[in-house]
């Protein structure tokens, strides 16, 4: 399907892709960062990840993907990074 789309209209297609891996980029680089601070990322067992990264995984996770240009994340990671700082 995505080939015959693709290969009807790539620009559009072409489009789609790289605005859903800028966000997925986004999303990465923000947790890695948050990971970076300081924080404990794994419990003390040593096999299991916090809570903390967790629960910033799910939210992440639970952001709009539909449209990722109209939902701008800066407001979230600003938040986020002023939170846990």
């Amino acid at each position: 399907m995505v080939a015959k789309l693709s290969h009807a209209n790539p620009m559009t297609v072409l489009r789609t892709i790289v605005h859903q891996l800028e966000y997925d980029i986004l999303e990465y680089v923000v947790i890695g960062w948050l990971v970076q601070g300081g924080r404990e990322k794994l419990k003390d067992d040593a096999l299991n990840l916090s809570y903390w990264l967790q629960y910033l995984a799910s939210f992440w996770g639970h952001l709009p993907v539909s449209s990722p240009p109209a939902s701008d994340p800066a407001p979230v990671v600003n938040a986020t990074s002023a939170f846990l700082s």
